[in-house]
């Protein structure tokens, strides 16, 4: 499973770096600026979510 999902995440980068020129001229500025602000959103709740789960770690081995 781990190997399967590091190649698929292998092929889509190829993919995004090969046809990433084209990808923005479709997409246009709006769209551009909409996924980046998407990729923000998504990057903020995973650091939120390893933040809990950090200090839920910390405190159940406090005895919390």
């Amino acid at each position: 499973m781990t190997i399967s999902a590091f190649g698929a995440l292998c092929v889509v980068t190829y993919v995004l770096f090969v046809f990433g020129k084209p990808l923005v001229r479709w997409l246009g500025r709006t769209g551009t600026r909409a996924l980046n602000r998407l990729m923000g959103l998504v990057l903020a709740v995973v650091g939120v979510q390893l933040l809990l789960k950090g200090i839920g770690g910390a405190l159940k081995s406090f005895g919390y």
